[in-house]
């Protein structure tokens, strides 16, 4: 059983640069492509993939648009037992038409689709909600671009959506105003220019103590270290009736002009070490289980995006002699 507790703390400090996520980088099992001005084409094995509002001038100015799709296996996620703090679709834009750029929008595919069978014709429905949008078409912005589908992979892992991928399109697909198209290599390129998935966990660091064999393990087990929004820091190995907190610290390698760690000998604990400076502390009474979780609100203040959050949990057993516990440090990064 595992004691849930919100935690009503203001994080508002400013953070030092930003921490190094750990990260898992997926490849599409799937992407292709579907072209309204030809509408029964297929382009499945094609080395390219278009989106958004393509145009001609010749022989009168006329615009049209394109969808693509992508599908990816999380397999690997799950593989790992780790919750991804962030996920970013990345793409290399290999070409553009003109200067300047429109945003394209990513949507959730709800039906299934064949990667050597999917046309403009047949092309699967999507959910109008949009996931995230970027600019493309600039032919001054050619290189690789993102758009952060967290939220998405996020409801495909606790399966309250089925993966059928995503598909990137024209917002709103009117003809009316400025066409800018955006064009990617495909997977058939090759790895090094493939669309992927950076998917990126809680940077975990140094090591957690106890006199017993099973140490603390804390991780962040849902939600994302969004501003405005909320995470969820949990912890597994605990015993019964340990009394628990949290250290949030602004830093993990210096504290009070010392370096961290710091060994906790001086205060009676010499087989464990101070990972995170404790610029803030909140205790959480005791728990019933061996595990502990507690969601962690972060404000919405812009000023703290990219930067860093450690964390470290500890637990005093209710059994004497074992004296404290002291998970490993968790790091995530705060993003608007």
């Amino acid at each position: 059983m595992r004691a849930f507790v919100p935690l009503g703390l203001a994080l508002i400090a400013l953070f030092p640069p930003a921490a190094r996520s750990q990260s898992l980088i997926l490849y599409p099992t799937a992407d292709t492509f579907a072209d309204q001005s030809q509408p029964a084409a297929n382009f499945g094995t094609s080395n390219e993939l278009g989106f958004g509002k393509n145009f001609t001038y010749t022989p009168t100015f006329t615009v049209w648009f394109m969808r693509a799709y992508l599908q990816f296996d999380l397999l690997s996620i799950q593989l790992t037992g780790r919750w991804p703090t962030r996920v970013v679709y990345r793409w290399y834009q290999n070409r553009a038409s003109a200067a300047g750029c429109l945003d394209v929008s990513v949507h959730r595919v709800t039906a299934p689709w064949a990667e050597t069978g999917l046309t403009w014709q047949n092309k699967p429905a999507n959910d109008p909600a949009v996931i995230a949008t970027a600019c493309v078409g600039d032919s001054s912005g050619t290189g690789w671009k993102e758009a952060d589908v967290t939220l998405l992979v996020h409801a495909w892992l606790m399966g309250t959506s089925p993966n059928f991928g995503f598909v990137v399109k024209d917002p709103s697909e009117s003809n009316a105003g400025a066409a800018r198209p955006g064009f990617a290599h495909s997977r058939e390129t090759g790895l090094a220019l493939t669309p992927h998935l950076d998917v990126q966990f809680a940077s975990r660091f140094g090591y957690g103590c106890s006199l017993r064999a099973l140490l603390p393990i804390t991780d962040v087990i849902a939600g994302q270290p969004k501003l405005g929004r909320y995470f969820v820091l949990g912890t597994t190995g605990l015993i019964s009736g340990s009394a628990v907190g949290v250290v949030f610290g602004l830093s993990n390698t210096t504290w009070s002009g010392g370096a961290l760690p710091w060994s906790m000998a001086p205060i009676g604990f010499p087989h464990c070490d101070l990972l995170v400076a404790p610029d803030v502390a909140a205790s959480f009474g005791t728990v019933a289980g061996n595990g502990f979780d507690v969601s962690v609100p972060l404000p919405l203040a812009n000023t703290l995006n990219g930067t860093p959050l450690y964390m470290q949990v500890l637990a005093a057993p209710p059994i004497p002699g074992l004296g404290l516990e002291l998970s490993q440090g968790i790091g995530v990064v705060m993003r608007s």
